[in-house]
């Protein structure tokens, strides 16, 4: 008899008994008497065998040592796959076993153990990343690839986004660890490990060669020509808008776009002037088609940097993929 359905045994044969054994004082026939005390005392050493029973098992489950290491890898880990789904039921007197989904009634054993061993043997698992066009395509890209190579069964999954929706992934738990470029701010304990340095470039087509080409500009004539931007919840938007705020000068574009990519391709076009990471403009500057302006003050470098909630438990595939982004900038 499973414990937890004794204890309601216990509650409601109990107070039943307790009745009884009032009303056996009270009746009038000896022989009434004896049959309902004798059934008394049946009930106390049955119901004694078993708890003294199920109270042994319980202590000897807590003792088993395979029992010991999946419920501490149960603790940290609960792994999805399309079949399985290793799941742990526990209550207030006693832990029942450990069941694979699909496997009904299996107990605690070699499944479970073996499918932790997979995962921190790096066999299997998934590594969730939140990463931006740029952060994905100028930094992280290389070295997936490296890792896709040497660990072919890890998923992994990248939600792409700018950082402010990156580090609200991050936040939710969406995210193991994310790919961003300053500026941001943080609303929660985030540790922040900066890996690659960057620049932003203005860049312009053949049409303003003979106004802007080859002269020191003063950041206050973009006031005269149109722009094109990133939209306003970029990382690179908001540091040109303070970069420049700093020095009187607030540029509204004619054009707002997602992609860095299609920056380059407006300014192509001669639509305007274009503010983005050098690194998406490098291919057109290199082929001529469009050309980098020079300004009186350079505008500071900023960062890509690995972040990952303070408090927040990785997957041994996602802690593992971190550490080597994280030992590539030692």
């Amino acid at each position: 008899m499973p414990f937890r359905n004794l204890q309601a045994f216990h509650c409601i044969s109990g107070v039943c008994f307790r009745r009884l054994y009032f009303v056996s004082g009270v009746l009038p026939n000896p022989l009434f008497r004896d049959i309902l005390n004798n059934g008394i005392a049946l009930y106390m050493i049955i119901n004694s065998y078993y708890y003294n029973r199920d109270s042994k098992n319980c202590k000897e489950n807590r003792k088993d040592p395979k029992r010991k290491r999946l419920e501490e890898g149960i603790k940290i880990m609960t792994e999805k796959t399309e079949n399985n789904t290793i799941n742990l039921t526990t209550n207030e007197r006693t832990q029942q076993a450990i069941t694979i989904s699909g496997n009904p009634g299996k107990p605690v054993g070699e499944d479970g153990e073996k499918m932790l061993r997979r995962m921190k043997d790096l066999e299997t698992g998934e590594i969730r990343i939140g990463a931006s066009d740029m952060t994905l395509q100028f930094y992280l890209l290389p070295y997936l690839e490296q890792f896709h190579e040497e660990y072919p069964n890890i998923k992994v999954t990248v939600s792409n986004g700018p950082t402010p929706e990156t580090l609200e992934a991050l936040y939710q738990g969406h995210i193991d660890f994310g790919i961003v470029s300053t500026p941001f701010e943080t609303k929660q304990a985030v540790k922040s490990l900066p890996v690659q340095e960057i620049r932003n470039v203005f860049i312009a087509g053949p049409k303003y060669a003979a106004q802007l080409k080859g002269r020191k500009l003063s950041y206050k004539e973009l006031l005269n020509c149109p722009c094109i931007f990133l939209e306003r919840n970029t990382s690179t938007r908001r540091f040109m808008d303070e970069f420049l705020a700093k020095r009187g000068v607030r540029l509204e574009p004619e054009f707002e776009l997602a992609t860095s990519e299609m920056i380059v391709q407006f300014v192509k076009r001669n639509l305007g002037i274009g503010c983005l990471m050098s690194d998406f403009a490098s291919e057109a500057l290199g082929n001529g088609d469009v050309f980098a302006l020079e300004f009186d003050e350079e505008m500071p470098s900023r960062e890509f940097c690995l972040v990952a909630a303070e408090k927040a438990w990785m997957s041994p595939a996602a802690a593992k993929l971190f550490k080597q982004l994280a030992k590539v900038t030692t």
